[in-house]
């Protein structure tokens, strides 16, 4: 089943980048409304990195599968366990503020991939960016994000991004 959700984890991007604006549209022009599932796992998200601020293991569990996994491109290729993850989160400098910028979500039944830019702001340090792709899963009643697949961008791209308000 991992297998089947990674192949959508890599078809996600692609489709991202290509739908990012309408042919022949003039650059810049582009107002998008944010559908149903971008505001239900932008939410989520943010729950996600409050609850790492705040250390709340409540929360935290309420969010995590058990067999959470992050995958990074940095050696040795593993996978970073749930705890392990945690622990890593726990003992770095605590973020300032933070933004989550080009959010998508595909709808995969019970399984949804959300793909979005993760800015941080930390005191003392520049920005740092983070290309991420959450692999979420329907628990209950809500989702339990399953799978996390992370790889830092440069943050200069989004720096000055700011969102459309049509009247430009």
């Amino acid at each position: 089943m991992k297998a089947l959700l990674f192949g959508w984890v890599l078809l996600v991007p692609i489709c991202c980048f290509a739908q990012q604006s309408k042919p022949g549209a003039p650059a810049g022009t582009r107002i998008g409304t944010a559908t149903r599932l971008v505001v239900l796992f932008s939410d989520l998200e943010r729950q996600l990195i409050s609850g790492l601020q705040k250390n709340d293991q409540a929360a935290l569990d309420q969010l995590l599968a058990n067999d959470f996994e992050v995958w990074t491109p940095a050696p040795p290729g593993g996978p970073i366990a749930r705890a392990d993850w945690l622990e890593q989160m726990k003992n770095r400098t605590p973020v300032e503020n933070f933004s989550l910028r080009q959010m998508a979500v595909r709808d995969l039944g019970d399984h949804a991939a959300a793909s979005f830019v993760l800015l941080e702001k930390r005191p003392g340090a520049q920005s740092s960016a983070y290309f991420v792709v959450d692999l979420w899963a329907r628990a209950g009643g809500g989702w339990k994000l399953t799978d996390r697949y992370a790889s830092s961008v440069d943050p200069a791209p989004y720096a000055g991004e700011r969102k459309p308000t049509g009247k430009d």
